[in-house]
């Protein structure tokens, strides 16, 4: 049975009440459990926010300060890093939340409204899952990506431009092992070739062998195509 709190004010209307003999007011004993309920959600979900709020600026952080810049592409970092970690936190925010969605499922009755209630129930399981377990992978695979990149001497790495990037965030973009990337570019550099040809010109990264297919940059140039 679920702990029902009751306010001060009824409590001591009840000992008044059962001390003279008379019935209690059931209806507004139930009317008192009710609020009680309603306020304990509302707790609840401002705890959550709480939650997901922290979770959006530590992973804002995280990208903007913490994160190192690497280049390369492999699959078991979508699976191990980002897929099995997220689908994990789903599992078990689905089992926390279990008797909250099914009471607020439980209140619906029109069929777009349950539909729409799942939609948003996935959509904030794969959210929140991703910023809570994804993001604690990720933390700790850049950690030891760094760690295995400096037992490694750096590399020349080069790679074929194919354009710049000059909205909100600018960057160089081009081609390295068959794959499309970007490294972060200051808007000077990317003014400076604003009426370049991308094509004539290529990357030369100075770079550290990390983890699986990953190379962690250290610097990085662009020179004239020879």
């Amino acid at each position: 049975m679920p702990v029902v709190y009751l306010s001060k004010h009824l409590k001591e209307e009840i000992n008044i009440i059962g001390n003279s003999g008379s019935n209690i007011d059931m209806r507004k004993v139930k009317t008192y459990r009710k609020a009680g309920a309603i306020t304990k959600e509302k707790k609840l979900e401002r705890l959550q926010y709480g939650i997901v709020m922290g979770l959006i600026i530590s992973f804002l952080l995280y990208g903007a300060f913490f994160e190192a810049e690497t280049i390369g592409e492999d699959q078991r970092y979508h699976l191990y890093i980002f897929l099995l970690p997220t689908l994990s936190g789903m599992l078990l925010l689905g089992v926390y939340r279990k008797e909250q969605m099914l009471r607020q499922y439980s209140g619906l009755e029109k069929v777009y409204e349950k539909i729409y209630a799942l939609g948003l129930y996935l959509i904030q399981g794969i959210v929140i899952s991703f910023l809570s377990f994804g993001q604690v992978s990720m933390v700790i695979w850049n950690y030891l990506n760094i760690k295995e990149a400096e037992k490694n001497p750096t590399e020349i790495l080069k790679g074929n431009l194919t354009g710049f990037s000059s909205g909100k965030r600018t960057a160089v973009n081009f081609k390295f092992n068959d794959q499309y990337e970007h490294l972060k570019a200051g808007r000077e550099t990317i003014r400076a070739y604003h009426d370049k040809k991308p094509e004539d010109y290529v990357i030369v990264i100075e770079a550290k062998k990390g983890l699986w297919n990953y190379y962690l940059v250290e610097s990085w140039r662009i020179e004239k195509r020879k």
